[in-house]
């Protein structure tokens, strides 16, 4: 198991490849729905289990699911992600480039440049958050 969602004393966690955990909020959810082929972007700021227990299946817990060996996505429990899609504060490069009547290619240039504020890449494209504003055009400096 390569990374594992539970509920643990009522709250929902990630263990996370690196040994330790985070909380799983309704972004963290929509990460791991279309991201989960890249678990090591996954780091935790609250606690380690791997402190507690050396594999991460022993660590105690429900498992509402997991990524597996082969990078696949199990979901035992799909109540967890459920309206995390469709309440989540993300939309994808197209949906911000039609909101914005902008081409989709320049959108994504601009989010590899840094110049969308809070969007990041998935396996599947760029999530980029719903307030987000389109940035101003870059100032070309003047060659002499």
């Amino acid at each position: 198991m390569k990374l594992r969602l539970i509920k643990h004393n009522g709250t929902m966690k990630i263990l996370c490849p690196n040994g330790s955990i985070m909380n799983a909020t309704n972004e963290v959810l929509y990460r791991l729905m279309t991201s989960f082929k890249s678990v090591t972007a996954f780091k935790g700021q609250d606690g380690f289990w791997s402190a507690v227990n050396a594999d991460m299946n022993e660590y105690p817990g429900t498992t509402l699911a997991m990524v597996d060996e082969k990078g696949c996505l199990v979901v035992f429990d799909e109540a967890v992600f459920k309206g995390v899609l469709i309440n989540s504060e993300f939309i994808s490069a197209t949906e911000f480039a039609d909101k914005h009547e902008k081409c989709r290619a320049t959108v994504k240039r601009m989010c590899s440049e840094g110049r969308i504020k809070g969007a990041y890449k998935t396996s599947s494209g760029w999530l980029i958050p719903k307030d987000a504003q389109y940035p101003s055009r870059k100032k070309r400096e003047v060659q002499k």
